[in-house]
């Protein structure tokens, strides 16, 4: 998703798939490959038109995007002949690279620099504030970050590394020694069950949250996704995977630190098991770090699914999916975008390296309280 202030620019490729549901865009890719011919499209007369001196692209995923044999094949009527940049980075170290050879490649080699010095700082602020936490001790929240709904394919290549690096972890795809992951794969629903994650992210690849939305709905139409702990306790969130998460890109910086903050708060809040594990414990003073308000404490009330939050002098006996709306602040820490030291929710101390000031569009989902 291009910024507002983006100008309109020439549309070069389009897709031969349309989208109706996730399921029906599955059979539509896999019956597109089985027949050997390409899921997207590039306008070669208007790319010769525009001749661009570099062509950026990428060779990681023929589903996502125009694969790069297709865009040189296409460049040999480009004169003079352009520079082609293939970016396929699986790791977040690879991602900020590419900021730098992208500078390069545009001429602008000191604003790259410059750029990937920037984002590797404020990656080096979530490695902080995580190792701190860490010091704590007790057991890393584990995560599943489902890519698409129908089938379920889980997240793969730089997110499993996001969520290990925000504190949490991801056993259906963990990330290897280098840090990435492997590519998404399908998983079957008994495998998510299996696991039960303290806290499931929705956001498959390609989707605006709006779309996302009414696939979840089909998600919560199962009836194995009505028994998991994420989905009772409210643990479930919504996310535009197009805008954060999907493209390799500077937002990836973004959504690593939503996720330290929404991970951080899984572990601050205690991530319910059935059989022993972290149990909801009383919250400490948190001031204005999950968006309480200063001077707000929280604490269990009426059992381990119910829980009190006095604000001032106001109290409220919450349930859940309503304690994570209210501990993540009115937007669910849906909008990281408030400068630090500010004390507004969810910033870090004053001093601290600070966030990008961009809204993080996501959605947290009513928990489904009492199922089996």
């Amino acid at each position: 998703t291009s910024p507002p202030s983006t100008p309109p620019l020439p549309v070069l490729t389009s897709q031969r798939t349309t989208f109706t549901s996730a399921a029906d865009v599955d059979a539509q890719v896999s019956a597109t490959l089985a027949s050997g011919e390409a899921l997207y499209s590039l306008d070669g007369a208007l790319l010769a038109e525009l001749a661009p001196s570099v062509i950026l692209t990428q060779d990681l995923c023929r589903v996502c995007s125009i694969d790069a044999p297709a865009v040189v094949r296409a460049a040999q009527a480009v004169h003079p002949a352009p520079r082609i940049v293939s970016l396929s980075p699986v790791r977040l170290e690879d991602v900020l690279a590419d900021v730098e050879l992208v500078g390069e490649a545009v001429g602008l080699g000191e604003e790259g620099r410059l750029a990937r010095g920037e984002l590797e700082a404020r990656v080096a602020a979530v490695d902080a504030s995580v190792a701190a936490r860490a010091e704590g001790g007790g057991r890393r929240p584990t995560v599943a970050f489902v890519e698409w709904t129908d089938p379920l394919f889980i997240g793969g290549h730089w997110t499993p590394q996001l969520i290990e690096r925000a504190g949490g972890s991801h056993p259906l795809n963990p990330p290897g020694p280098g840090g990435g992951a492997g590519a998404s794969f399908p998983i079957d629903p008994d495998a998510l069950v299996a696991s039960d994650p303290d806290l499931i992210i929705v956001c498959p690849c390609g989707l605006s949250l709006d779309a996302t939305r009414r696939e979840a709905q089909s998600l919560g139409a199962a009836e194995w996704w009505a028994g998991l702990r994420a989905v009772q306790n409210g643990r479930v969130v919504l996310v535009d995977g197009d805008a954060m998460f999907n493209r390799p890109g500077p937002r990836l910086v973004s959504a690593l630190e939503w996720l330290e903050r929404v991970v951080g708060a899984q572990i601050e809040f205690g991530a319910q098991t059935r059989e022993g594990g972290c149990g909801p414990a009383p919250l400490r003073e948190q001031g204005g770090l999950l968006g309480t308000g200063a001077g707000a404490t929280h604490w269990p009330s009426g059992g381990s699914d119910r829980w009190t939050s006095e604000v001032g002098s106001a109290t409220e006996t919450v349930g859940p999916g309503s304690i994570w709306r209210h501990l993540l602040g009115a937007e669910g820490f849906c909008n990281p975008g408030a400068e630090v030291g500010t004390g507004a929710a969810g910033t870090r101390p004053p001093g601290e390296v600070s966030r990008a000031s961009v809204p993080f569009p996501c959605e947290w989902v009513q928990p489904q309280v009492g199922s089996a």
